[in-house]
């Protein structure tokens, strides 16, 4: 079998959505930074962070809307979906 399973540890950059689709189950939508350190020739400690979309659903949806802000740390684990979308005619 195949497996999809992902954790990620990170900040919120920026406040968390909460909205409720047509059946009224929620919704969260938020980015995370997840600090990812690498080595150049400059720096030996050089850091840069990789930006997440994460959308959590149910009531992990409600909790991350009610109790979490933009810079607060966040642990999560889930599974990776890649989705393209198309605003104005453009992927």
């Amino acid at each position: 079998k195949n497996m999809n399973l992902v954790v990620l540890n990170g900040r919120l950059t920026r406040d968390p959505e909460l909205k409720f689709g047509q059946s009224g189950k929620a919704y969260s939508r938020f980015s995370i930074a997840v600090d990812r350190p690498f080595q150049s020739s400059a720096d030996k400690n050089s850091q840069t962070a990789d930006f997440i979309n994460c959308v959590a659903f149910g009531k992990t949806a409600e909790f991350i809307g009610e109790y979490f802000r933009k810079g607060r740390k966040i642990l999560l684990n889930g599974r990776l979906q890649m989705s393209q979308y198309e605003s104005e005619g453009k992927k």
